[in-house]
C-alpha cells in the first residue's frame, strides 16, 4: 500500500472541464491552486471550498484539485487548495502544537481565500472548509481560529487534535448552529476512525449538531479504504446544509390566519440556480400537494402545518425549503 501511494495514489474521480490556476499569497510567497468550475459566470455568485491536503508525499494540493474538479463542475463550486509546507516527513506524526511555520501555512491559506473572494464572483456567505487525512489538523484549527469566516465544515477521513482548538470560539460557532459533517470509510485506518470518533464527541459535547457517516466498502481490504475521499458527499452536505438551500424561499400568502385559510404558495429562487428545466414537488404535512411553480391549498382546521418544496434543476441539484403555516380558530 505504501508503494502504491508513493507512486501517486491515483485519483479515481473523472477530471473536470473547468480551469485550474496556480496562485501565490503575496504576504508569505506560498503557493496554491485555484479551480474555476465549468460554466462559471461572473454575473452569478459561487460557493467556495477551501480544502487542506493530506500528509506528503501521500497527497498534495494539486491532487486535491484533481480530486475535486468534476464535483466542482457538477455542483458549481470554486475550489481553493493551498500547498501546506508543514504536512510532510519533516512534521511529527501528530500535530500537537501550532508552530510559527504552521501559522504561516494558515496565513497563506487565508490570504489565498481572500484573494479569491476579491478577484472572482465568489460568495463570502458560502465559504466552506474541508480537509483530507492529515489536512484535518489544520482544517479543524482554521475553522476554529476564524469562527465567523466559514459556513460549514466537512471532515473527510481526517486527523483531529482538540488540544489546538479554542473553547470560546467553539461556543461561538455552536451558538450560530455551525454545520459539521464527519465521515470516514468502513476500511479506513484504525487511527483515522479514532480521530473521527473523537471529533464527533468533541463537537457534540459543545452543542454542535454533527452529521456522521461511515462509507461502506465491502470489497476493500482493511486500511485501503482511507484513500477514497468521496468529495461528492462533502459537496452535497455543504449545499444542503447552508448553501443554495439558504437562498431558496417559500412565499406563503397568507402565512397565518383563521380557519378556513386559503393559502397561495410560490418560491423565490436563488439567482445562482440554473433556471432552465426546473421541476417542483410541493408537500403538505408530508403528503404530495403539487408539481408546479405555484401551489394552492385551503386549510379548514386549526393547527400548525408544514409546507415543503423540492426544486431540482437541469444539473440534478435538488434544493429544499420549508415553511410553517399557522391556522387559528375559525373567524367570525
Amino acid at each position: 500500500m505504501a508503494a502504491l501511494c508513493l507512486a501517486g495514489c491515483p485519483v479515481k474521480e473523472k477530471p473536470g472541464t473547468g480551469v485550474r490556476f496556480t496562485i501565490t499569497d503575496p504576504q508569505t510567497s506560498r503557493r496554491g491552486y485555484l479551480y474555476i468550475p465549468a460554466g462559471y459566470d461572473v454575473n452569478k455568485s459561487w460557493p467556495v471550498v477551501l480544502t487542506f491536503h493530506a500528509y506528503k508525499p501521500f497527497g498534495g494540493a494539486e491532487r486535491q484539485i484533481r480530486e475535486w474538479s468534476s464535483t466542482a463542475d457538477k455542483y458549481g463550486l470554486i475550489i481553493v487548495a493551498p500547498v501546506l509546507v508543514n504536512s510532510g516527513p519533516q512534521m511529527p506524526y501528530r500535530l500537537y502544537r501550532i508552530s510559527p511555520s504552521v501559522e504561516k501555512d494558515v496565513q497563506a491559506a487565508m490570504g489565498m481565500l481572500d484573494y479569491v473572494l476579491t478577484h472572482t464572483a465568489a460568495d463570502p456567505d458560502r465559504v466552506y472548509i474541508t480537509g483530507f487525512s492529515y489536512g484535518g489538523f489544520l482544517m479543524h484549527y482554521v475553522a476554529n481560529r476564524f469562527p465567523d469566516r466559514f459556513a460549514a465544515l466537512c471532515s473527510r477521513n481526517c486527523s483531529f487534535n482538540p488540544g489546538i482548538l479554542n473553547e470560546d470560539n467553539a461556543r461561538r460557532m455552536a451558538e450560530r448552529n455551525f454545520p459539521v459533517m464527519i465521515y470516514y470509510t468502513e476500511h479506513d485506518m484504525w487511527y483515522i476512525k479514532d480521530f473521527s470518533k473523537t471529533a464527533v464527541d468533541w463537537y457534540r459535547d459543545r452543542g454542535f449538531s454533527v452529521q456522521t457517516e461511515v462509507i461502506p466498502q465491502s470489497m476493500m481490504p482493511p486500511g485501503w479504504g482511507h484513500f477514497e475521499a468521496y468529495p461528492e458527499i462533502a459537496a452535497e452536505f455543504f449545499l444542503s446544509s447552508t448553501g443554495l438551500n439558504s437562498k431558496l424561499r417559500i412565499i406563503a400568502s397568507p402565512q397565518t390566519g383563521p380557519a378556513p385559510l386559503p393559502v397561495n404558495l410560490s418560491v423565490q429562487l436563488p439567482h445562482q440556480l440554473d433556471s432552465d428545466d426546473l421541476t417542483y414537488l410541493w408537500t403538505f404535512d408530508g403528503q404530495p400537494l403539487a408539481h408546479t411553480p405555484q401551489a394552492y391549498t385551503s386549510i379548514s382546521e386549526q393547527g400548525v402545518y408544514d409546507i415543503q418544496v423540492m426544486v431540482t434543476d437541469g444539473q440534478g441539484r435538488t434544493l429544499t425549503a420549508k415553511r410553517k403555516i399557522t391556522v387559528g380558530p375559525p373567524g367570525i
